[in-house]
């Protein structure tokens, strides 16, 4: 519990963007399972919004900084750093950090897309304590930070839909996926400075 207590005030604390050209704040909404293998625990799935728990709420919250790219490298446009905590399907306690570079696609007058691919430590606390659960060794057990969570470096990444609300602000649609097993969206806001 104390854990999680310390990464949520590293969350809310108040972050001065320093570096930063941009901050975000979302909110982790809703997760579809795309994989049939990933509801081997549906019935069980905490927040179901089906039967089968195919579609599931994982509340949470994701917060980053962006810092514009002017290095011409592979036309990389920015760099974000991440760190996210939410519950997950079964209700545990998971997150990821992330950095990853940016490329924008397309900017219209108040609408932009723009696409995140980087390495991404995705952790959670153990499904292992759950009887049903059979571990396919996706997930490595911890026994540098805690034996109770497990741990997968991975590349990751988002797709975002930003719509300008003025000069400084941006309402940001997320679709972060974890293909072939999962989607998960996000909403929220990002403040240029």
């Amino acid at each position: 519990m104390h854990k999680r207590l310390f990464f949520i005030c590293l969350l809310i604390l108040p972050v001065k963007p320093v570096f930063s050209d941009a901050i975000g704040l979302e909110i982790l909404t809703l997760t579809s399972h795309v994989s049939r293998y990933t509801i081997q625990l549906g019935k069980q799935y905490h927040r179901k919004l089906s039967s089968d728990g195919r579609h599931v709420l994982t509340p949470g919250i994701e917060a980053y900084y962006d810092k514009q790219s002017d290095n011409a490298f592979a036309s990389v446009n920015s760099l974000r750093f991440v760190i996210a905590g939410y519950f997950d399907s079964m209700n545990h306690f998971s997150g990821y950090f992330a950095f990853t570079p940016r490329w924008a696609f397309f900017k219209q007058k108040n609408l932009n897309l723009n696409v995140g691919l980087g390495p991404t430590l995705i952790f959670r606390e153990s499904w292992n304590s759950i009887p049903e659960y059979r571990d396919d060794g996706y997930y490595h057990e911890s026994k540098v930070f805690s034996s109770t969570y497990q741990y997968k470096l991975i590349l990751g990444g988002d797709i975002n839909i930003h719509y300008r609300l003025n000069g400084k602000t941006e309402f940001v649609w997320s679709i972060i996926p974890g293909l072939p097993y999962v989607v998960t969206h996000a909403f929220g806001l990002r403040w240029i400075r």
